[in-house]
């Protein structure tokens, strides 16, 4: 996350090429994966920052069915310190993080389209060889096997009603001067060391051991986002020629105007 504004880690590096040892004998790519880089608007200058910072990256950009990726986003959320209960997942704070032709965009007012490739979450999942093999061609670097996805699935698991009303309370007591000074001067894996602990005395508890369930999207929220995100989705299509239509989406005037 080091070109975001606010999405920063609470461990930060002066000079981004402090994250890696890179040897340049040996490497020819040093590779991050930041989600707070395709989170226009909520994070607005990330392409700004890295041309003024005087790098010139290949972006691979991986991209799912985006019904899914809000439902997952919400679901990731529930808990956070961020999260709002009363927030639809219609609310723009999921839907914007779906329209891949506008966070695409962004980077084409600084790099060249040819530094932008479109990678398939279902064929990431389904073929990962074939995914990985494609992509080294496109970088000129040598294969190499990824390791089995069944041993690397990273599937959200929403919090406990007990780590939730710790998440809470730490973000109320933070608003606090002193005890904001306080959490900022502990050492992050202190403060994590005490709230697991703290959660894990909750979680003696039945009612707060509990795990809430996963939202879906009903087929109204699907016709508000579906709305909402229909322009980008064409323009994805015709800029990127990326088949929306497995997510559902049909244009019939595909050959009139642009869509607005």
């Amino acid at each position: 996350m080091f070109f975001t504004e606010n999405s920063k880690h609470e461990s930060q590096v002066e000079e981004y090429s402090q994250l890696w040892d890179f040897d340049g004998n040996r490497h020819k790519y040093v590779i991050e994966a930041s989600t707070g880089y395709s989170k226009f608007p909520f994070e607005g200058n990330v392409p700004q920052s890295m041309k003024e910072y005087g790098i010139s990256p290949r972006f691979i950009y991986v991209v799912r069915d985006p019904f899914q990726r809000i439902e997952s986003q919400y679901n990731f959320s529930v808990g956070k310190w961020w999260f709002s209960p009363n927030a639809s997942m219609t609310n723009e704070r999921y839907v914007s993080l779906s329209r891949y032709f506008t966070q695409l965009e962004q980077y084409r007012n600084y790099f060249e389209k040819e530094r932008i490739t479109i990678v398939d979450f279902d064929d990431l999942v389904q073929n990962p060889p074939d995914t990985v093999a494609t992509l080294c061609g496109i970088l000129g670097i040598q294969y190499f096997a990824p390791p089995d996805p069944g041993l690397h699935q990273n599937k959200t698991e929403l919090p406990t009603r007990g780590k939730e009303l710790i998440d809470q309370t730490y973000q109320k007591l933070k608003q606090m001067p002193l005890l904001q000074t306080l959490s900022d001067k502990m050492p992050w894996h202190l403060k994590h060391a005490l709230l697991r602990q703290m959660e894990g005395c909750l979680a003696t508890l039945p009612v707060l051991s509990q795990r809430r369930k996963k939202r879906t999207l009903n087929d109204q929220e699907r016709a508000i986002i579906r709305d909402k995100i229909e322009n980008d989705m064409y323009n994805f299509k015709k800029e990127y020629g990326f088949p929306v239509e497995k997510w559902g989406f049909r244009f019939p005037n595909e050959s009139g105007s642009e869509k607005r």
